[in-house]
């Protein structure tokens, strides 16, 4: 028999009967009681994440719930899947630490940093595409050969807005403002022109089209870029209508601490050393149901340089994984017709350039004949 003061009175174990080391229905000694209790909870760990890894056990993480400034009262819920996290680059050991960077409530409004006109771009009742082309306010050049090329094959089904900021510069604002006047195709926020607010640029580009544009996808580009509308208007036709999310990944994903680089962001704003999978900003497209969600989630971010980067934050806590896509390129002056089956954005394009690329566009059905469109992504 076991003496009473070795005993564990709150030990759930108890020797069955016929037992051999103690008295049937005799407690277990509090050491082997221990190692029973942690055993169990050893086990009952390993089969949670057995389930997880199977998918047949998804963990919830906090709801996102934000509603729109127009008055929609349904809120946003989204439940995150831990493998969708590890799909797109999140190491599941670090996913605590990137869900801090998640609010509980809204810290910002893209929406606040609306148009500082009350005359706006205007969108076809059904849009296919909207081109959003963040362009620097002095950039007039560029944004002119862009609208004397690409910008006018695809309308009105697919639209091309350009996004500027607000420049001390009174000559240059006050050419913006004839601009816009002679245009209507450029959107302007409440932001000063900047590198370094490029996020705040894109993010309230997106929102403005998400509330009133409401276009089917959106491709975002910068005015040094030429699009194949084409090729666009063709790849869209074949592509998923939800939970797209298709550009170039870069090759390294380092964050950039160093002051002295642009493109520097610190710990404070995203404390991990890497980014999650993300598009370059040179050129991506959404679906419609991404580009709300984005807009949504990014509200309990606080934005950090970088848009790129972080629309794909946004897009991993989404559980949305970018497709890496080799038609979004640099331009090269070695690129042949028949090439232009198949690239869709070019970056580094002089503005000289984008009428002939945009002739190389065209003349590619009568020159490659034998060629045609592949209409998957990759």
């Amino acid at each position: 028999m076991i003496p009473k003061h070795h005993q564990c009175a709150n030990c759930p174990f108890r020797v069955p009967l016929g037992a051999r080391a103690w008295g049937a229905g005799e407690a277990l000694p509090p050491n082997r009681c221990c190692r029973q209790l942690l055993c169990l909870f050893s086990l009952l760990l390993v089969l949670v994440f057995v389930l997880i890894g199977s998918g047949y056990l998804v963990p919830f993480y906090p709801d996102l719930v934000a509603a729109t400034s127009h008055g929609d009262a349904a809120a946003f819920r989204k439940q995150w899947k831990i493998e969708s996290l590890v799909d797109v680059g999140v190491e599941p050991g670090r996913l605590a630490l990137a869900a801090h960077l998640f609010n509980d409530e809204p810290v910002w409004d893209p929406e606040e940093l609306g148009d500082i006109s009350p005359s706006t771009p205007r969108c076809a009742p059904r849009t296919l595409a909207l081109i959003l082309v963040t362009s620097a306010t002095a950039n007039a050049r560029r944004r002119r050969a862009i609208r004397e090329s690409w910008a006018k094959v695809g309308e009105p089904a697919i639209k091309v807005v350009f996004l500027v900021g607000v420049t001390s510069d009174r000559d240059v604002a006050a050419a913006v403002a004839a601009e816009r006047s002679r245009h209507n195709d450029l959107l302007l926020g409440r932001y000063a022109d900047t590198y370094r607010n490029l996020t705040l640029k894109v993010l309230h580009g997106m929102a403005w089209a998400a509330a009133a544009c409401r276009p089917d996808y959106l491709l975002k580009t910068d005015d040094d870029c030429f699009v194949n509308v084409p090729v666009l208007r063709t790849l869209l036709a074949a592509s998923p209508r939800r939970r797209l999310y298709v550009g170039r990944s870069p090759a390294s994903r380092a964050v950039i601490r160093g002051a002295a680089n642009k493109w520097h962001v610190t710990p404070a704003e995203y404390p991990l050393a890497e980014y999650p999978r993300y598009a370059s900003g040179t050129g991506y497209v959404l679906s419609a149901d991404v580009l709300r969600d984005i807009t949504r989630a990014a509200r309990l971010v606080r934005p950090f340089p970088n848009e790129d980067a972080f629309v794909g934050v946004i897009a991993a806590r989404l559980g949305v994984a970018p497709i890496n896509s080799g038609r979004f390129t640099s331009y090269s002056a070695t690129w042949q017709a028949c090439n232009y089956h198949y690239i869709l954005l070019m970056h580094t394009v002089p503005c000289e350039l984008q009428a002939k690329c945009l002739e190389m566009a065209l003349e590619a059905p009568n020159r490659c004949p034998n060629g045609r469109v592949v209409t998957v992504w990759h």
